[in-house]
């Protein structure tokens, strides 16, 4: 990315990536709402669709996914899935209008993945209120999977979120995670245990666990967060209460990658950053000065333990295809760029 150049090149805010087997990949401008290939070398190749209503345009790119040889775009603005050739030629549109939500993934079955409420009443153990609809690339559903609800119950406090350039932050609370496991299946998890649920669908397929001790908040840490929780319920005159815990919850998110990996993003200790961004600042304070870099820990398919990635500062990572990681930076200038590192370990343990 560049702060002034070509409009190919000078992102406004990149909030999805995906990537073809030879390297080349797509990106989408959540700023411009447009999706750009980009060759294995980064050079720009063309322009995919463009924002509106009509065939082969979007409102939003929510998820990306290269399968065939295609790119498939879901935008749940338009209720529809639509299927690229590199070219940009429209190859197929499919409606979608069961799935409200901005989930969206494909296996390596070629199954996607949506979100869907079910209209039933919640079960002790099941939040059989939301579930997994798997459909063929044509859009016909073939079966669904219930999403399990794995906290132990009413968080003891209110949450709120705030965005940096490190990803999305919580208050700690304790939070439900779900993600598609792209071998097909589930991946779930709570925040406040370090306990991954590996389904297939179908059945309990393995549990993941970690015996660790919870990452303590610091002084410094806690005080820049019950600061923040403190001008919230100013600003809302004291209906809301948050309060911020002394340690950290164990889990932030869950995903995976074709290769069957399954990736933990974990909580840790903050850094106290020096280079903060001009433009990240809110009424002349930083939102976070203490930060954490976004970690993950490595499973392999069978629930052996590979080790910890930890991204550089003010990284998100986009998406993940073999040994390289698609990853969101930051360059001096405060512009978006988008950065690809390898990983020197085997794709497939």
């Amino acid at each position: 990315g560049e702060v002034d150049g070509p409009q190919e090149y000078a992102f406004g805010q990149i909030y999805a990536a995906a990537v073809e087997p030879g390297g080349a990949f797509y990106l989408f401008d959540s700023n411009d709402i447009q999706i750009r290939r980009y060759d294995a070398l980064g050079r720009f190749t063309g322009k995919i669709g463009k924002r509106g209503g009509g065939p082969g345009e979007y409102q939003v790119a929510s998820g990306m996914a290269v399968v065939n040889g295609a790119l498939v775009v879901f935008d749940p603005h338009n209720a529809r899935v639509t299927h690229f050739a590199p070219n940009g030629k429209v190859l197929r549109e499919v409606s979608q209008t069961r799935s409200p939500f901005y989930d969206f993934a494909i296996d390596t079955a070629s199954r996607m993945y949506f979100v869907d409420n079910t209209g039933a009443v919640r079960r002790e153990g099941l939040d059989v209120q939301r579930q997994y609809l798997r459909t063929s690339l044509d859009g016909k559903v073939l079966d669904s999977i219930l999403i399990p609800t794995l906290s132990a119950g009413t968080p003891a406090y209110r949450g709120f979120g705030l965005m940096s350039p490190d990803g999305a932050r919580m208050n700690f609370i304790d939070e439900n995670f779900r993600a598609p496991y792209l071998t097909g299946g589930m991946l779930a998890a709570s925040s406040i245990a370090y306990r991954v649920i590996v389904s297939d669908g179908d059945r309990r397929a393995m549990v993941i666990e970690r015996r660790v001790q919870p990452v303590k908040l610091g002084a410094e840490e806690r005080a820049q967060w019950r600061e923040r929780a403190d001008s919230m319920q100013v600003r809302s005159r004291g209906a809301t209460q948050y309060e911020i815990p002394r340690e950290k919850p164990f889990i932030r998110a869950l995903r995976s990658d074709h290769s069957g990996r399954i990736w933990v993003e974990v909580y840790t200790e903050a850094e106290k950053r020096t280079n903060l961004s001009p433009k990240r600042a809110d009424g002349g304070k930083q939102i976070l000065y203490w930060r954490e870099r976004t970690t993950f820990d490595v499973f392999s398919p069978q629930g052996r333990y590979l080790g910890r990635v930890a991204l550089p500062q003010e990284s998100i990572l986009l998406a993940i295809s073999g040994n390289r990681l698609y990853t969101l930076g930051r360059g001096q200038d405060d512009e978006d760029r988008l950065v690809v590192f390898r990983l020197d370990v085997p794709d497939r343990p």
